[in-house]
């Protein structure tokens, strides 16, 4: 499900998007930015690293705060948790990864080993958030 979702973003996006090997139209100093399906641009997404089969991405969602998933392979459920100023806010639980539009997408090339670790803060003035330290 997750690839028709990642097609049908190409499909919007353009030709050269559907031509690419990624889903991300940009990165920039490890963060990748995904077409959103929203008016506030671009989704920026952070790969926080893996450690054995438990994968860990951040994404900036609204009001500064940050979204951490992390879900094991082959992710068609993580658990989402979402930050404001450093502090957990939301422990939103499960989640569908396999339908969710550009998270899905971030999730397919990191699946992939397309993205790159990134350990930089968020800069976002809302957005800090402690790094995240596989294993704990």
């Amino acid at each position: 499900m997750r690839l028709t979702i990642a097609v049908v973003i190409a499909c919007f996006a353009g030709p050269s998007l559907a031509a690419r090997d990624h889903w991300y139209i940009k990165e920039s100093g490890g963060t990748y930015s995904y077409v959103s399906d929203d008016s506030r641009g671009p989704l920026q997404v952070r790969f926080r690293g893996r450690n054995r089969d438990e994968y860990v991405i951040e994404y900036l969602g609204e009001f500064g705060s940050v979204s951490r998933i992390t879900c094991q392979a082959p992710c068609h459920i993580g658990r989402k948790k979402i930050y404001i100023n450093n502090k957990l806010d939301n422990d939103a639980g499960d989640v569908d990864l396999d339908a969710w539009g550009p998270v899905s997408a971030a999730i397919d090339d990191m699946l992939e080993s397309k993205l790159k670790v990134s350990a930089r803060p968020w800069s976002h003035s809302n957005a800090q958030i402690a790094p995240y330290i596989l294993g704990q």
